[in-house]
């Protein structure tokens, strides 16, 4: 692991970011409303042990044709995250994690994890990232094994299991539940966050049913 002053700087000011977003989310249903909980619970662990893993800088087709300052005209409410995500944009790993991607899914997808095991950031009991998807994209069903996981909708609009979820809106999918995505005529991207068993948010614990 490294932990040089520059990169501490970089993260500890995309941490402040995150939480500001999911500070600003907690008045929400309540399973929401307890996951958004959890996570600035272990937000506020992880400034105590603050450790940066080295991940070598990786970019996929899709974040080419739609870079991360692409969406900073195209939003208000998070253009703080995304310019510090701009700035350290070099040093991100994009993936995407699965054996068999379909073929027209895989120029037009790809997340990267700011925060977990395999994050720029080491925690264990959560994983934390941005997902972008381009254009007229289905991302097929698939589920996350003893997982729940929330989508905060950062720019763009998306249809989640079949409901419309705007920008600064949030979907919650139940722990291990399956569900699929699908864009419109923009390319969208989503702020992730997952709770659960914790040998499943070590391992890639993705695939499609």
């Amino acid at each position: 692991m490294q932990n040089t002053q520059i990169d501490v700087i970089n993260w500890h000011e995309l941490l402040r970011e995150v939480e500001t977003i999911f500070l600003s989310k907690q008045n929400q249903d309540s399973s929401t409303a307890k996951h958004i909980a959890q996570i600035l619970k272990n937000i506020e662990y992880l400034r105590g042990d603050f450790k940066v893993q080295s991940r070598q800088p990786q970019m996929k087709q899709v974040n080419y044709e739609y870079p991360l300052s692409s969406f900073i005209n195209f939003t208000s409410d998070f253009a703080p995250l995304i310019n510090v995500l701009n700035q350290i944009s070099d040093l991100l790993h994009w993936e995407q994690d699965y054996k068999n991607l379909p073929a027209e899914l895989s120029d037009n997808f790809a997340f990267c994890n700011l925060m977990g095991h395999k994050g720029h950031v080491f925690n264990d009991n959560m994983r934390i990232g941005v997902l972008v998807l381009g254009p007229h994209t289905y991302y097929p069903k698939h589920k996350h094994e003893d997982i729940q996981e929330l989508y905060i909708c950062l720019s763009g609009e998306i249809s989640i299991n079949g409901k419309a979820v705007s920008e600064a809106e949030t979907s919650l999918i139940d722990t291990s539940e399956a569900h699929d995505l699908k864009t419109g005529e923009n390319p969208c991207l989503l702020l992730y966050s997952w709770l659960g068993n914790k040998q499943k948010l070590a391992a890639n614990g993705m695939r499609f049913v």
